[in-house]
C-alpha cells in the first residue's frame, strides 16, 4: 500500500494538459542558475575563422562579413606556417584561392 501512495504522489506532481506534461512549480527559496551555451571557441588563427550565414541573412551583409575577414587575413599576413597572403590589389577570387591553399 505504501508504494501505491508514493506512485500517487508522483502522479500528482505532474499535470497533463492536452499532450503536454507540466511539472510542479519550483519550491520557494530555491535558486536558478543559467549555464553557458555550448559554442565553438574563438579560433587561434585567422585561417580557422568561420562566417556563419543563415538562410534569412541578407546577401550584402554576408558579403561584407566575408570581405572584412579577407581583409583581416591580409593584415595578419596569412596566419600560420610562413605562407604569404594574397596581394591587397588581388581580386576577391584570388584572395579566396590563397586562403584555400593554406
Amino acid at each position: 500500500m505504501a508504494s501505491n501512495g508514493s506512485e500517487a504522489a508522483a502522479a500528482q506532481k505532474q499535470k497533463t494538459i492536452g499532450s503536454a506534461t507540466k511539472l510542479t512549480p519550483i519550491p520557494k527559496g530555491s535558486a536558478l542558475q543559467k549555464r553557458p551555451l555550448i559554442r565553438r571557441s574563438m579560433p587561434a588563427s585567422c585561417k580557422d575563422r568561420i562566417v556563419y550565414v543563415s538562410s534569412s541573412t541578407p546577401f550584402m551583409s554576408a558579403v561584407k562579413r566575408v570581405r572584412k575577414q579577407l581583409d583581416r587575413s591580409l593584415k595578419s599576413g596569412g596566419g600560420g606556417g610562413g605562407s604569404q597572403a594574397a596581394h591587397r590589389n588581388a581580386s576577391l577570387q584570388a584572395r579566396v584561392e590563397s586562403l584555400r591553399r593554406d
